[in-house]
């Protein structure tokens, strides 16, 4: 090749290699600021919700409803012997049947500090250690029994990308390793090997007394205050979206609840809402709600 069209395919080159270093280091730049899409690895739907009015009954303010382990963790802890753990608990589950247990506590000044995870096959058996990946942050530990077999442990996992900056790397990692991109992430753990396994983006684990059914939550990154609130069923390990609602106030944590009635039946939906779906009315509403979980039927009592 001749020098003159040499020197014009090096000068073409160096033009492209500059243009993709200035775009690199703007998306570095643009992503420090802004962190992920609002999406990223989120699981996050726009899904408008059918609701029926109640009628005959089907919500009464008298219907029973699961007991708040936040509020019940006290007391159930006094029946429980706690040798060989360490730390502060701040999560219990224990199955009727067998006794069988799963237990967090923390050994730091806060909940995410210093996190110590334990199980026992049985009541009366001794608490075992399980080992808690470094810098992992582990909540709502509870006992299922994925597709009918031996009995696991549901926890979800904060993944936080703040501080930006520091996370681009693990941004660019994600685009082919999926867990990544959660910043609220859903792990079955064995508890017979302590090997975590990754499910699903979410968090705010919510079991149902009969254990078929684990209600969650999935957000928008970077606090937009759009969710979506879904079921997880433990013989399939299907989820399914039960609606999506913006908070009352976006960026000042959540207007609205979720709870299991006492019968597993129906999950109970409470609180305030702006709509329904990501470019609704955003008109402030009350919420008061029940999904039928055998018949995927949302039933609305209104405010």
């Amino acid at each position: 090749m001749p020098a003159a069209p040499r020197r014009r395919c090096w000068r073409w080159a160096a033009l492209l290699g500059i243009a993709l270093a200035v775009l690199a280091g703007g998306h570095y730049v643009w992503f420090s600021l802004f962190g992920p899409p609002a999406h990223w690895g989120t699981g996050v739907v726009s899904m408008s919700p059918s609701t029926e009015p109640a009628a005959g009954g089907v919500i009464t303010e008298g219907d029973a409803l699961a007991s708040d382990p936040a509020a019940t963790l006290e007391a159930r802890l006094r029946g429980v012997a706690l040798d060989g753990v360490e730390g502060t608990p701040f999560e219990l589950d224990v199955a009727e049947d067998d006794g069988m247990a799963v237990l967090q506590s923390h050994a730091g000044a806060a909940w995410s500090q210093d996190q110590h995870l334990y199980v026992r096959p049985s009541a009366s058996a001794p608490w075992r250690e399980l080992p808690v990946p470094p810098e992992s942050m582990l909540s709502g530990a509870c006992l299922v029994r994925p597709g009918g077999g031996p009995p696991a442990v549901l926890v979800s996992a904060w993944q936080p990308w703040w501080p930006y900056e520091l996370h681009y790397g693990r941004f660019l990692r994600s685009f082919v390793d999926p867990p990544r991109r959660a910043e609220n992430a859903i792990y079955l753990l064995d508890p017979a090997t302590g090997r975590l396994r990754y499910l699903l983006p979410g968090d705010d684990l919510a079991r149902s007394p009969d254990r078929r059914f684990v209600a969650y939550v999935t957000s928008e990154n970077d606090h937009a205050g759009f969710h979506t609130i879904r079921l997880w069923t433990a013989a399939t390990g299907a989820s399914i979206p039960v609606l999506s609602l913006w908070e009352s106030d976006p960026s000042s944590g959540r207007s609205f609840s979720y709870r299991w009635a006492a019968t597993s039946d129906a999950l109970r939906i409470e609180g305030e809402t702006l709509g329904f779906t990501r470019w609704g009315s955003w008109q402030r509403r009350g919420l008061r709600l029940a999904y039928l979980v055998d018949d995927g039927r949302l039933i609305d009592a209104g405010s």
